[in-house]
């Protein structure tokens, strides 16, 4: 992935198990993203 020109977040909705959901943001973080939002029903 190439470097972002600004700032980016993912917004994570309340789905699936929350093992997935760690991995995924753990994966963001690794690619260069900013931010993870979990949304607060989990």
């Amino acid at each position: 992935m190439t470097d972002l020109a600004r700032p980016v977040g993912l917004g994570l909705a309340a789905r699936g198990d929350v093992k997935d959901v760690a991995g995924w943001a753990r994966r963001a973080e690794d690619l260069g993203l900013d931010s993870v939002w979990v949304h607060d029903s989990y």
